[in-house]
């Protein structure tokens, strides 16, 4: 499963992946990818997943990856790392906001499904 995880994931050259592992265990993952906004010099990053495998958490995994993956962002030259999480986390939340994570006056928009597709498609008359 590694493997073919690992050769799916090559394609995408620019994401970084975090493992957590115990020996031949895998604990959890962590990536991450950079944004391109225009006027800057160097990409913030965007940590897409944080995941911990169930029997695993409560052990400083989830804190571990994410400091891993602060140290990756610096070490790009990145000026920030951005996240998201449902708003239903409340353990997730709680460590974020305990590691120092603050909630941008942003708000996160999406297309996906149809709304993707009728976006993508002939503008509508209004």
């Amino acid at each position: 499963m590694r493997q073919r995880l690992a050769e799916g994931l090559a394609r995408y050259r620019d994401l970084v992946v975090l493992v957590a592992e115990d020996g031949d265990a895998l604990l959890g993952h962590a990536t991450m990818s950079p944004l391109y906004p225009a006027g800057r010099a160097n990409p913030a990053f965007f940590v897409k997943d944080v995941f911990v495998s169930r029997n695993a958490r409560g052990r400083g995994g989830g804190e571990a990856l994410l400091r891993a993956c602060a140290a990756e962002a610096l070490a790009r030259g990145a000026p920030r790392m951005d996240l998201s999480v449902d708003a239903d986390n409340e353990g997730a939340i709680r460590l974020y906001r305990r590691l120092g994570a603050v909630e941008p006056e942003k708000r996160y928009l999406r297309w996906d499904g149809e709304s993707l597709e009728k976006l993508a498609g002939a503008p509508e008359n209004d």
